[in-house]
């Protein structure tokens, strides 16, 4: 199966669009590294099998965790 770079980044893209309107919920408070993520930061990133990596959102923010 060929993969599309193109396509793939416009479904991060839109996903990370769709996430940010969602303001559903709270972040775990149980999990200290979550707790203090500000709210706002939305990513998502896919390396592809030939080592290129997509990226989408605020990517290029500090590191923050993932759960």
């Amino acid at each position: 199966m060929q993969t599309d770079p193109q396509e793939i980044q416009r479904v991060l893209d839109a996903a990370v669009t769709k996430a940010r309107r969602n303001h559903q919920g709270a972040p775990a408070s149980y999990i200290p590294e979550l707790a203090n993520v500000p709210l706002e930061v939305t990513s998502a990133a896919v390396t592809l099998l030939d080592g290129t990596t997509l990226r989408a959102g605020d990517a290029d923010a500090p590191p923050f965790t993932f759960q």
